[in-house]
């Protein structure tokens, strides 16, 4: 048994050992010449973005207790006044571990828009499509409510680089 252990021992670092020496090998080879990388660097120029799909992530947190009337508010007014309106209809996550209760990520046609603008045309489409539904008081009464249930929150933006 002592020499099957001490002959898979010798294996596994053989194979470590191997791939070490591939990968410096491979390293080598792909090396730039001090005169080829000034020449990278004197030709480098801008280059326009490939990814085409963005997404607005948000990270909640909500009041212990309160993640049902959460759900429900967030599915009613949210989700569904997205799908009334016909702008892109956010997916609501609930989270099992790490930092956040929940994540929400809206589909983004021009994710610089919510930087430029404190309210954007699927934002106005959104609101009236709402208040065809709701009146004034049932929706800033959601609103208040959702956002009260919030403790903490986070957003970013991600862009789809892999194809799937």
């Amino acid at each position: 048994m002592k020499k099957f252990a001490t002959f898979c021992g010798i294996t596994i670092l053989l194979s470590v050992f191997s791939t070490c020496l591939y990968s410096q090998e491979e390293t080598k080879e792909n090396e730039l010449s001090s005169d080829e990388w000034k020449a990278y660097l004197d030709n480098l120029a801008p280059e326009k973005n490939d990814i085409t799909d963005f997404s607005m992530v948000y990270f909640f947190d909500v009041e212990t207790g309160q993640e049902e009337k959460f759900e429900s508010l967030v599915t009613e007014y949210f989700i569904e006044g997205s799908k009334l309106a016909e702008v892109p209809v956010p997916t609501l996550y609930s989270m099992t571990t790490g930092e956040y209760g929940y994540m929400v990520i809206y589909p983004a046609t021009n994710p610089g828009e919510q930087f430029e603008f404190s309210r954007t045309k699927d934002d106005v489409k959104f609101l009236r499509a709402l208040g065809k539904k709701y009146s004034k008081d049932e929706i800033n009464g959601a609103f208040d409510t959702v956002y009260s249930l919030i403790k903490r929150s986070k957003r970013i933006i991600i862009g789809k680089v892999a194809p799937y």
